[in-house]
């Protein structure tokens, strides 16, 4: 058998033929997969998702910070009743630091285990700094409370504003105590209920 060789046109028909072969299956295994991934796989809606786990994972964190923080500052807990001594007496070391104070007592109110009692609290202090560190004070209190009814208003003499010279307060301070492992049930009164 004779051996025959291609002429040139025919190699160049070849050559073509083998780029064109090489360019389809190039098209048909790499370019048309990516594209069906692509399309399989919406990037816009993953790079969403991605973004909104990101938002969560960032509030998360910010959240267990918070926690974190909340744990190392002042642990409060609910006294049983009757602790009126011993709120009276944080009472008077916080109010140390104002220039007068009067205290308004409500009669404790018992609502199924827990007992609310109301102080009313009036002071001045020297200047909105004092007013706003005796306030501060309050809130950190080793006792539950809970501080409402804030009103804040210039002092006698002080023209300046709110925020330079003497500086009253008016606010309500209601403590929390439990029944649990109480000595006495005098002085409660019930809770009303609507």
């Amino acid at each position: 058998m004779k051996k025959r060789n291609f002429s040139l046109r025919e190699k160049i028909l070849f050559t073509i033929l083998a780029v064109l072969l090489i360019a389809v299956m190039y098209y048909q295994f790499v370019l048309g997969n990516v594209d069906k991934a692509s399309q399989k796989y919406d990037l816009d809606a993953l790079n969403e998702e991605l973004q909104i786990e990101q938002i969560k994972a960032a509030s998360i964190t910010s959240m267990q910070k918070e926690i974190e923080a909340g744990k190392a500052g002042a642990v409060t807990y609910i006294a049983s009743y009757d602790n009126l001594r011993n709120e009276m007496k944080a009472l008077n070391d916080i109010l140390a630091a104002s220039s007068s104070y009067s205290l308004n007592f409500s009669n404790p109110v018992k609502e199924d285990n827990i007992v609310r009692r109301d102080i009313k609290i009036d002071f001045t202090a020297r200047n909105y700094a004092g007013a706003k560190n005796i306030l501060k004070a309050l809130y950190d209190c080793e006792y539950r409370c809970l501080i409402r009814d804030i009103n804040m208003s210039n002092g006698p003499g002080n023209t300046g504003g709110i925020s330079s010279g003497v500086v009253d307060v008016n606010l309500t301070v209601t403590f929390f105590e439990t029944m649990h492992n109480a000595d006495s049930y005098e002085g409660l009164e019930e809770a009303q209920n609507d």
